[in-house]
């Protein structure tokens, strides 16, 4: 009813992320935001971009799963 829209990751794959880039170029409108069970996990093993810098690169929200803000539930 807030118009917020949560996704919920664990693993957070690169299909999964170009669909999170995919959905934020096309609908700018949409307020997303994710909440992942690990945000500080990297992206890939050859990787040093956490899932959490991921999100803050291209200004999307995110918590852990252990800390959602009661705003974006009601």
């Amino acid at each position: 009813p807030n118009g917020i829209f949560l996704e919920a990751k664990g693993y957070f794959d690169a299909d999964d992320r170009r669909k999170i880039k995919a959905v934020k170029q096309q609908h700018p409108e949409i307020d997303l935001r994710i909440v992942f069970q690990s945000p500080f996990n990297t992206i890939s093993k050859k990787s040093k971009t956490t899932y959490a810098e991921w999100c803050d690169k291209l200004d999307i929200p995110w918590t852990s799963f252990t800390n959602i803000p009661m705003d974006w539930l009601l």
